[in-house]
């Protein structure tokens, strides 16, 4: 489609992202372009969620895909993903990753939950994985894949130039508005970055903690989430239909089990039990979910449901991939013990008796045996 915009500037450092009024950040565009334009309200753009400070309607774009951010940066302590890696790129790694990184049990992770996503291959090498988090839809399959393995979003606040054009515009408005405000609202943290998990980023359907001219930077997981074992189950009303309900489940080495729920929810749920669960546990903790969401790819009670027996499938998994860990391991162990003890050697030894590792001397009592 057609945007009836004044403006587009490609962003080369940090300096360049600071947002005029009426700008929002671009990031892959494939839902910025998919909109009709009165939807675009930047909230639903790529890499950023901030309302304009007084007109609604964008009439700038800073393109954000420019800034040389390396797309994936494995670290000594997990992954770090640009908030502009493309989902497919992320995919490759989960499919050929395993041979440079063997340990990263969760990559074939990565492949299952873009399929979740309403999308094609061709939107998957535009489409970034920032953007999908920012857009915070109870869908968003970057979100569950964040969500699930403990992600923290790493983010670049405003400058003090920024903020404080903001603060004025604000200000300007409320004035105009009311005259009797009695409430000025916190202001927000001036420059550096800020870093919380993406399951709170994340507050509700297209909603987020973002505050205008904040960026995210990028998705850091963790080197003990992508070591786990994890399983995966997702849930549509027709076969290419946006997911219902999506439950990523996920089991660390020190015997904790994490599940993650998306779509079906408002924003994520995260379960965490420090022992395997079992199945009444597990049904418990999803009881306990007061809201669930509701649109036309499913009722309520609908997504309730299904979300039920999609965690107890998960559950079973994990807890079959934990029994078989434990089993290997025993027979490993025992095999290791019930090994023969090494040959003796046959020829002249090195031992105390002779340190100079010259053989046994004539006068040495025993000499070859």
């Amino acid at each position: 489609m057609d945007l009836v915009i004044d403006s587009v500037r490609v962003a080369l450092s940090r300096q360049d992202v600071a947002l005029a009024d009426g700008e929002t950040f671009l990031g892959g565009g494939t839902w910025l372009y998919s909109q009709a334009e009165h939807h675009l309200a930047p909230e639903n753009t790529e890499v950023s969620s901030a309302a304009p400070s007084q007109d609604a309607r964008v009439r700038g774009l800073v393109d954000l895909t420019l800034l040389g951010w390396a797309p994936l940066t494995p670290t000594d302590a997990g992954l770090s993903i640009a908030a502009t890696c493309t989902i497919a790129t992320l995919v490759d790694l989960g499919e050929h990753g395993a041979a440079e990184h063997p340990t990263w049990t969760a990559l074939p992770l990565f492949a299952r939950c873009a399929n979740a996503l309403l999308a094609s291959w061709k939107v998957w090498n535009v489409a970034t994985v920032g953007g999908n988090v920012c857009l915070s839809l109870p869908a968003g399959a970057m979100i569950a894949l964040a969500v699930a393995l403990d992600a923290d979003a790493v983010t670049w606040l405003p400058d003090a130039e920024t903020v404080a054009g903001a603060a004025t515009a604000t200000a300007t408005a409320t004035t105009t508005s009311t005259s009797t405000a009695t409430e000025t609202a916190a202001a927000p943290p001036i420059g550096g970055e800020r870093r919380l998990p993406v399951a709170e980023l994340v507050t509700g359907p297209g909603r987020n903690t973002l505050a205008r001219g904040e960026v995210l930077r990028s998705i850091e997981i963790p080197r003990y989430a992508l070591e786990s074992r994890t399983a995966f189950r997702q849930i549509a009303l027709s076969p290419l239909g946006r997911s219902g309900a999506v439950v990523v489940g996920r089991h660390d080495a020190d015997g904790t089990t994490t599940l993650a729920i998306t779509a079906s929810t408002p924003a994520p749920v995260v379960l965490r039990f420090p022992a395997p669960p079992t199945a009444a546990r597990v049904r418990e903790a999803v009881a306990s979910i007061e809201t669930w969401f509701d649109d036309v790819h499913g009722a309520p009670d609908w997504r309730a449901h299904v979300t039920g027996v999609l965690a107890e499938e998960v559950r079973a998994e994990l807890a079959a991939c934990a029994t078989s860990s434990a089993t290997s391991s025993a027979a490993s162990s025992a095999a290791s013990s019930a090994a023969p003890s090494a040959a003796p050697s046959v020829g002249p030894s090195v031992g105390p008796s002779d340190p100079a590792g010259s053989g046994p001397r004539p006068d040495q009592d025993g000499g070859l045996r």
